[in-house]
């Protein structure tokens, strides 16, 4: 498939689903003219190890859309969203890195409950968050910010050190 055909795709139907053959899907970052994902879109895919989420896509507002992707470890482009609802890893244990290009965006992400993040089903022995392909082991969190949303370092087991500035008033819960 060529970048102008990738480009031009506005959804990706089922084709993805309960494929075992497919290994990485990082080319997904090019299919810009997809902006959500329905239930059950990428999952079942027993042999994904790494997936790379376009930026037009703004929430995930369907459930189990990454369910059973039992190999799964590294998911790139976690950070343009403004809603991820419940169980949306369900049966994913080996996800062990969320990579995203800010700090700042990646604190605006609305998780809806612990079941919404990436690490909640983990079994993996290290789950990081990772800034420009970077491990984030001292989080220094921007001065401005005023909410840390809940969940949003939930089983984040890699943090050494946090700094919170005078400018964050609330910190909801679970956000660590």
């Amino acid at each position: 498939m060529s970048l102008s055909e990738a480009l031009a795709v506005n959804t990706i139907g089922t084709v993805f689903k309960d494929d075992s053959t497919i290994v990485s899907f990082d080319e997904f970052k090019y299919f810009t003219g997809v902006t959500s994902l329905g239930n059950g879109q990428i999952t079942g895919c027993s042999s994904l190890t790494s997936i790379t989420l376009p930026k037009s896509i703004k929430s995930l507002p369907q459930v189990s859309v990454f369910q059973n992707n039992s190999a799964l470890v590294r998911i790139s482009g976690w950070e343009d969203f403004d809603t991820v609802t419940h169980y949306m890893f369900q049966n994913c244990t080996n996800v062990s890195e969320i990579h995203a290009s800010s700090l700042s965006k990646y604190l605006n992400i609305n998780y809806r409950s612990d079941t919404s993040t990436p690490f909640y089903y983990s079994t993996a022995i290290t789950r990081g968050l990772y800034i420009n392909n970077k491990l984030v082991t001292d989080v220094d969190i921007p001065y401005g910010t005023s909410v840390i949303n809940g969940y949003v370092f939930y089983k984040n087991n890699t943090i050494n050190s946090l700094t919170i500035p005078s400018s964050v008033t609330i910190v909801n819960s679970y956000a660590f």
